[in-house]
């Protein structure tokens, strides 16, 4: 959590003002929820790539997270997809 908490000060989530410029669709989809508490403060950050690519920061946040996840050993001994959405 503190090392999360870190990331989103040193990319400067917070100032992040711009949406997607893109007028694309990207299939599949991803989105993203994130709140933050410090304190007393409270933050809802959210995104997506439906509709072309969010900002950069914003996509290093994200993959930092899912590097996290995918650290674990419960999550590198699940077994291999075999279907997937179209």
């Amino acid at each position: 959590m503190e090392g999360v908490y870190k990331k989103i000060e040193e990319l400067e989530i917070f100032n992040i003002t711009e949406k997607n410029k893109d007028n694309l669709i990207v299939t599949p989809c991803n989105s993203y929820y994130l709140k933050v508490q410090s304190k007393s403060e409270v933050k809802d950050i959210s995104w997506d790539n439906c509709s072309g690519t969010p900002n950069e920061r914003l996509t290093e946040l994200s993959d930092y997270i899912t590097s996290i996840i995918e650290s674990y050993e419960e999550v590198k001994n699940l077994p291999v997809p075999e279907g997937a959405y179209l």
